[in-house]
């Protein structure tokens, strides 16, 4: 145990003002609010003009923040700037409040971003499933494209192959054409030479 710890535990079962803040002061750096804050309030209690009032309010009151809340320790803040002015703890609670308000302001800035980020997440997500909607759509068009495609392909062959039986039909006609020409113009040889032979 250190030597100061001692001298706090011997002022304070004495009733001594400066062992009971020591002995709060410890409290406070070893982490125990709660122990601290009673610490805290005795001490105040018996010594409300000591040299160490300013110090145990602000330490009291940083206590408070921890295990009650800011309603306690704004008030017990306020109490130091009011009988305090001149303390340098009065600045330290103006930076620490100035930093608590600035935290709030940037919670609630990352409570909105966080709000506008879930409504971005939403619209995103729908149109995730838009997309995936039409991605289906276009799937099921490229499908039918490719059927017709297809069907086109088919058709463009048949085309083909009636094309090339048309031509050969042409062919075939024309052929036949000739040699009905031909059998016409043999027929009329035929028929105007006996005809010229009977006058």
């Amino acid at each position: 145990m250190s030597g100061r710890f001692l001298v706090a535990v011997s002022c304070l079962l004495s009733g001594c003002a400066a062992g009971q803040s020591l002995m709060a002061d410890r409290y406070f750096e070893m982490g125990a609010c709660h122990t601290a804050a009673s610490a805290y309030r005795r001490y105040l209690h018996r010594n409300p003009a000591g040299d160490a009032v300013p110090r145990a309010l602000f330490r009291l009151g940083l206590c408070q923040l921890r295990i009650e809340g800011e309603g306690p320790a704004e008030a017990t803040f306020e109490r130091l700037e009011r009988r305090h002015p001149r303390s340098v703890y009065r600045h330290h609670v103006a930076v620490l409040l100035d930093a608590r308000r600035s935290g709030r302001e940037q919670e609630r800035l990352l409570g909105r971003l966080r709000r506008r980020l879930l409504r971005l997440s939403g619209e995103a997500e729908e149109l995730r499933r838009a997309c995936e909607a039409q991605r289906v759509k276009v799937v099921g068009q490229d499908a039918l494209l490719s059927r017709m495609s297809a069907e086109r392909d088919e058709l463009y062959q048949e085309i083909q192959r009636l094309q090339a039986r048309i031509t050969a039909q042409e062919r075939i006609i024309n052929d036949l054409r000739r040699k009905l020409a031909g059998l016409k113009s043999v027929d009329m040889q035929r028929g105007q030479g006996p005809t010229k032979r009977a006058r």
